[in-house]
């Protein structure tokens, strides 16, 4: 059976593209593939593959530390501290993810936070979320008591736990930076000036959302049926819902669609039976549909030839 991944979207996939609009669409193009979808498909979940997924999620690892410190992209700039943690974070986490943070205070109006108000403060949406863990590229804040606190930028998740971070003014005056913090030291930092010893406490993480990400497929036909065996990377390691089916054009092979929620970051196993109505010698395609937790989706087709 030959494969080819890595293909276009073709056109008369209609149902496919409405779905990567909106929600609503998604619903309707799911019915459509399937009115009887409701049942689960088989999933499974290996080992196999997630060393290799959390070293790809490292690879964009940043080589220098570019941020944005314009006075008309940077509001932290614009307002005269350029210098500060607050202005290199908000910067960099800008370039790195291509969104600009927005804060609003529990009164309800729209400001720019010291550092260790960033995390309490920020609009989360479908691309930026609070947590207590982070993903690369995450803003991180920490309080100080009776002081503004103190933000840097997650540039790299290490096997051991330790996050390469990258920072301003720490130590004080000193420009754009990088080092690495254990786990512990992420969640208390403590700085020393002219012998006195003050801490920092982890208020939390301002994550990117990234869609879930399918890696190269291996297909393989066992009787009636084709397995699929698909890397998925989504890097906040919540359970991601999918949904797939073998078409035929823009039409799907009645019986063929499965669903189900499986967790990334490993390769998954989708077995899509109901293969008898398949011809010998002719060209069909399977795509999958992945969802993350906020919405977010990912899609991605194979075409193969039926032998």
């Amino acid at each position: 059976m030959k494969t080819n991944t890595d293909i276009k979207h073709p056109a008369a996939v209609v149902a496919l593209q409405a779905a990567d609009r909106d929600g609503a669409s998604y619903a309707a193009a799911q019915a459509t593939v399937n009115p009887s979808c409701r049942a689960p498909g088989l999933f499974a979940s290996a080992v196999a593959g997630i060393a290799l997924t959390f070293a790809l999620a490292n690879l964009a690892s940043a080589q220098s530390l570019t941020w944005d410190n314009t006075p008309t992209g940077n509001p932290y700039v614009a307002a005269g501290y350029g210098g500060e943690c607050t202005a290199f974070s908000f910067g960099r986490y800008k370039v790195l993810n291509n969104e600009a943070l927005r804060f609003v205070n529990p009164q309800g109006n729209a400001v720019y936070p010291n550092a260790g108000l960033m995390f309490d403060y920020v609009i989360e949406t479908p691309t930026t979320y609070r947590d207590s863990v982070p993903v690369r590229g995450a803003l991180i804040s920490w309080k100080k008591s009776g002081a503004p606190g103190h933000a840097a930028t997650a540039e790299r998740l290490n096997a051991d736990g330790s996050v390469d971070i990258a920072e301003q003014n720490w130590p004080t005056g000193s420009g754009p930076n990088t080092k690495n913090l254990t786990a512990e030291k992420l969640q208390s930092r403590s700085s020393t000036v002219n012998g006195v010893t003050t801490y920092y406490t982890l208020a939390g993480f301002v994550n990117p959302n990234r869609p879930p990400a399918f890696g190269i497929a291996q297909m393989a036909k066992y009787s009636s049926t084709l397995q699929l065996e698909v890397p998925l990377l989504d890097e906040d390691r919540r359970p991601v819902n999918i949904i797939g089916g073998i078409f035929d054009g823009s039409t799907v092979v009645p019986g063929t669609v499965v669903s189900g929620t499986i967790n990334p970051n490993g390769t998954i196993t989708v077995r899509l039976g109901n293969t008898s109505q398949l011809r010998s010698g002719r060209a069909y395609t399977v795509w999958l549909w992945a969802t993350d937790f906020r919405g977010l989706r990912s899609v991605k087709g194979w075409t193969f030839t039926w032998q």
